[in-house]
């Protein structure tokens, strides 16, 4: 795999790229507050891990090699 070597000039910003970045966090951050206050604690407020019990059967074939 070849890699590309970072350089100034490889990227160019947006004009208005700060502001967008501004606005992204700062929206994240009132998701953040009002999650924190419906819940009277801080919870994580988007991309939510949830957890699940479930059943099920691992068949391991006989033929595997030991590694």
């Amino acid at each position: 795999m070849a890699y590309l070597r970072y350089r100034d000039d490889i990227e160019t910003l947006e004009p208005d790229e700060q502001a967008t970045i501004d606005g992204i966090i700062q929206g994240m951050t009132q998701q953040s507050e009002v999650v924190e206050k419906r819940e009277q604690h801080a919870v994580r407020a988007s991309h939510a891990k949830s957890t699940a019990c479930v059943v099920g059967t691992l068949t391991i074939a006989d033929d595997l090699p030991p590694n």
